[in-house]
């Protein structure tokens, strides 16, 4: 029997593994991991940190020549959070219909955690890489590798392959095996180097390429497109020699060096650890498709024939969100090399892959059901508690009404205002012309809109003396007057670095023109040139600054081209000039060919035109031609469609007709200019009629603005439910109520709209994500208002669905926000189950921290804050944290399906996947120290305001990290705006924080 204080001893023990309270501290600890893991990726690269902070048991710190540990690792962690479920599940969990949300939760969580340490230790990912009409029977994998050596028959047969592998390599080891009669003993083993031609004589033992290389070690690669390069250096001892031989490996060395031994000759090679393939896989054809006129990748696709001896061959295509499985092995298309000759494709073999989907489900059915059920409690509860204290916002109406069309009318005014100058604007019959830029047909006005923002940071262009430019406008001027736009204020210059260093004047605008900055070219290109050398994280204000600078130089060029070619004489004179020597041309280019006689001055003519022609062509902006046939699939720009003529022996009409546009704009003659502006786009309609279409309604899109009407809508309703004096508030929060209903519909069309022209879900970048999560949480908060009835979730959602406009309306500066997307995301079942759902899930987030600051605010200087509206306000709290719960698990759990379809693996600590992780931690630590009674209604409104530095970190920070897939870098504008945000919301803590005794 065991003595009374060891028996205390092990029922504490037993205690603390059951409690709620370890939950709380090891989902503590995993935070602080994964955000310091997370943050390690920028200085030692995703693997490396990867090993170090979450595959280890151990984060350790290296102390001279010793490894400390000194915080809990990744894994030990999760052996933890296992444990800890295991055991309160074995000791007080009785199964009930009331706990059977919780059992399922934990049952999956359970499921998932063992997942995860399986495919830590099982999972193998590897690559290969071949053309076509090449077959593979093996992979390799880039970051593990191993020695091999293979013995060579007489005739050159290779014989059986002795392998070593990478732990074997450790410096002073001795590398033997059976039927292997060499000694290796390993020298050094670096886990990235280059190659360094030595400076001396080699040393009299050195053999192969030590000869004349030497390896210098290099720092390991910290980006996902890069892997190590490791050297080996060994001594290599031939049976009957008592002088060893030095030799060098490379993992840069593609093909094996040789080596005799007296008897036959031996292959040694460093390389990728393979992995053999139960069957051959051939290349019939890689197909890389771009989007027309970019280099963005729109999609992969490898067509492949697997053969197995005694078997029909198997034939199959394997692109991007559509991998192959065979023989427990699945194949992505991982990329390409060599242009576009070379397919890369990634094979995952993970016996474990099932379980993430079982777990996944089970998680999602129990937080569903567990949602449900405190969603039921919660209102019952406050039915029965609490008393509407104002009147319904539907009767409210009749008594505001007249506010209410007083306000709209008040928001309408610009809209209206704005259609009225944009169609009476000169010269706005080329507004709706369609164009190609970037990979997509859009109207000149988007176009137009879009450079100006790059280059002026808004959408029109002010002149100091003159009338403002729309876009439309400046667009025209400078394609179609050049001498006269370089003289316009376009160029915004704000790094007081940069203007030092071109001798610029600092003014209070920091606008310059084309003329101002022209002399300066070959200074800009060279510091950019210099700039280019440091990597884009590692990038200072300066050197971003410069970069932007010689981007927004290029861009003005490439407009200058892109309905004038070459930019020496008008369009209409050139396309008179070419139609005119089109003919005679071509027979002399014939004749030349044939070898018959012609005239070489009119080939050269010809020739020179072809030349400038082609060069603009390269260098144009906006492809303003469309296919000359329905199947074509690629616009021209004017230079390339007079190319073209070439083959047909005739000018296209659309050319000809803006040869025609240009010449009525040279003369002023604006009723010209409106028919062959008209013409064209009529011509466009018949050829492409869904994309004139599209046209139209995106035009109409940034001039009605709905998203603009929105916010102004979002924000009179924040005043409103505000600054209500407490007499009046019942129909001020009625006029509010029904001010957030209207501004939520402009919103939705607005949505609906970018939708339909986009042919995409509503959240493709960073744009449109925070335009969702405006709409969401105006949304979410208005069934919230009409349930409570206090103004609080007005309150909340006003806030969210204008603070999210007003970052997006900061986001658009950078461009296109409607831009194509890259070939892994061209996938509109991922983008509108994940990216929304996600999405959703920041909205709910952010949500739960208005109504905590919103709690904090009211419990610090309301003095008649009741606890009936206490308890009220929590309650709403508390249910719009389980949602944000909720959906951010199902957010994430799809983005971890999409990654296992795209490149076959469900996690893999990306800085985007953190942040998204980071945010299920945090929520599921609130709402677990709220069941342990950690925390009681104030704790929960403080870590909920929290919540919305978590959920800002995820959503940009992690982004601006410069690593990972979802990285744009580091954003000066971006990044104090970020910092801004939390520091406030840390102030709102601490002004807040004050003992309330509930």
């Amino acid at each position: 029997m065991a003595p009374p204080s060891l028996a205390r001893f092990c029922r504490r023990l037993i205690d603390l593994f059951c409690s709620l309270q370890l939950t709380v501290v090891l989902l503590a600890l995993a935070m602080i991991v994964v955000l310091a893991g997370t943050l390690a990726q920028v200085s030692q690269g995703l693997y490396l940190a990867q090993e170090n902070f979450f595959n280890s048991f151990w984060i350790r710190v290296p102390i001279s020549h010793w490894s400390v540990p000194v915080f809990p690792g990744g894994s030990l962690i999760v052996s933890l959070l296992l444990l800890n479920l295991l055991a309160a599940h074995a000791r007080r969990f009785v199964l009930t219909w009331k706990k059977a949300g919780i059992f399922l939760i934990h049952s999956g969580l359970i499921l998932m955690l063992s997942g995860q340490l399986l495919t830590s230790f099982l999972a193998e990912e590897t690559q290969l890489a071949f053309e076509a009409g090449q077959s593979r029977t093996f992979s390799e994998n880039r970051r593990i590798m191993e020695l091999a050596l293979r013995p060579l028959s007489a005739e050159g047969t290779p014989g059986t392959e002795i392998l070593f592998s990478q732990n074997d390599l450790r410096p002073g080891a001795s590398l033997t095996a059976p039927g292997l009669p060499l000694v290796l003993t390993v020298e050094s083993y670096h886990e990235n180097a280059t190659l360094r031609r030595l400076e001396k004589a080699p040393a009299s033992d050195a053999r192969g390429l030590a000869l004349q290389w030497e390896a210098q070690p290099l720092p390991r690669v910290r980006k996902l497109d890069e892997v190590d390069m490791p050297a080996l250096a060994l001594r290599l001892q031939l049976p009957g020699d008592p002088t060893p031989q030095r030799w060098l490996l490379s993992r840069q060395m593609t093909q094996p060096q040789r080596f005799w031994d007296g008897e036959r000759f031996w292959e040694i090679q460093l390389r990728g650890k393979r992995q053999v393939l139960p069957f051959a896989i051939t290349l019939r054809e890689f197909v890389h498709e771009r989007y027309p006129g970019t280099e963005t990748p729109k999609r992969f696709e490898s067509k492949v024939t697997l053969t197995r001896t005694g078997e029909p061959p198997r034939q199959a295509v394997i692109h991007m969100n559509h991998p192959l499985r065979a023989e427990g092995l699945t194949f992505f298309q991982g990329g390409f090399s060599n242009g576009d000759t070379t397919s890369i494709l990634q094979i995952v073999r993970n016996p474990a892959w099932p379980l993430p989907y079982v777990s996944c489900l089970l998680v999602t059915l129990g937080l569903l059901a567990q949602f449900a059920s405190s969603l039921w409690r919660t209102r019952t509860g406050n039915s029965a508690a609490v008393g509407r204290t104002t009147a319904n916002p539907s009767t409210d109406f009749h008594r505001v009404r007249i506010g209410y069309v007083v306000i709209v009318l008040l928001v309408l005014l610009p809209t209206l205002t704005g259609l009225w100058k944009a169609a009476h604007q000169p010269w706005a019959h080329a507004r709706t012309l369609p164009v190609l830029v970037g990979g997509r047909v859009q109207p000149v006005d988007s176009a137009a809109r879009h450079a100006l923002l790059v280059l002026r940071g808004r959408e029109d262009l002010p002149r100091p003396g003159k009338p403002t430019l729309s876009a439309t406008e400046w667009f025209l001027e400078v394609i179609f007057r050049p001498e006269q736009a370089d003289e316009n204020p376009v160029f915004l210059i704000r790094n007081p670095e940069v203007l030092d260093s071109l001798g610029l004047p600092a003014g209070p605008k920091g606008v310059f023109t084309f003329k101002q900055l022209e002399p300066l070219f070959l200074e800009i290109i060279q510091q950019a040139k210099a700039a280019e050398k440091t990597e884009a994280p590692a990038r200072n204000a300066f050197q971003r600054a410069i970069l932007h600078l010689d981007h927004s130089l290029g861009l003005y060029a490439k407009l200058r081209q892109s309905w004038n070619p070459g930019g020496a004489v008008p369009l209409s004179e050139m396309v008179r000039a070419y139609g005119a020597i089109l003919e005679p041309g071509s027979r002399a280019m014939a004749a030349w060919n044939e070898g018959r006689a012609y005239d070489p001055a009119l080939l050269k003519r010809f020739a020179d035109l072809g030349r400038i022609l082609r060069e603009s062509a390269e260098q144009s902006y906006a492809a303003p031609v469309w296919p000359a046939r329905p199947r074509q699939k690629h616009w021209h720009p004017i230079g390339q469609s007079l190319l073209n003529s070439v083959e047909t022996g005739v000018i296209p009409a659309a050319t000809l007709e803006y040869a025609a546009l240009e010449a009525a704009y040279t003369k002023n003659d604006g009723p010209a200019f409106d028919r062959a502006a008209d013409r064209l786009r009529e011509m466009a309609s018949r050829a492409e009629p869904r994309a004139s279409q599209k046209v139209w309604w995106e035009t109409a899109l940034y001039t009605i603005n709905p998203f603009g009407m929105a916010l102004w809508f979002y924000g009179a309703a924040l005043v409103l439910a505000l600054a209500a004096p407490s007499r009046y508030r019942p129909p001020c929060l009625g006029l509010a109520f029904w001010l957030m209903v209207t501004g939520l519909v402009c919103h939705t069309a607005g949505l609906g709209l970018r939708m339909w022209i986009m042919d995409r879900p509503p959240v493709t970048n960073l744009y449109s994500s925070a335009i969702f999560v405006a709409w969401a949480g105006v949304l979410l908060a208005l069934p919230l208002e009409r349930w409570a009835r206090d103004g609080m979730a007005l309150i909340g959602g006003a806030a969210l669905g204008l603070g999210s406009l007003l970052v997006a309306h900061h986001l658009a500066a950078s461009g296109d926000t409607m831009e194509v997307l890259q070939a892994v995301l061209d996938t509109n079942l991922w983008l509108s189950t994940h990216v929304v759902v996600i999405t959703l899930g920041y909205a709910a987030t952010f949500l739960a921290g208005f109504f905590g600051i919103l709690y904090l605010m009211r419990a610090r200087f309301e003095t008649h804050f009741s606890p009936v509206q206490r308890q009220h306000l929590e309650s709403g709290l508390y249910v719009t944290l389980c949602l944000a719960l909720l959906l951010s698990f199902v957010g994430t759990v799809l983005g971890g399906l999409w990654a296992d379809q795209s490149w076959g693996r469900f996690w893999g600590w990306d800085p985007k996947e953190n942040g998204a992780l980071l945010i299920i931690l945090w929520n599921a630590l609130i709402l677990h120290a709220r069941w342990g009674g950690l925390i009681r209604s104030f704790g929960l409104a403080q870590m909920a305001v929290f919540g919305n530095i978590v959920t800002a970190f995820s959503w940009f920070g992690t982004n601006m990290l410069g690593i990972g897939l979802h990285s744009y870098g580091f954003m000066d504008a971006a990044f104090w705006g970020l910092a801004g945000f939390c520091l406030v919301q840390l102030l709102i803590m601490v002004v807040g924080w004050k003992r309330a005794r509930v």
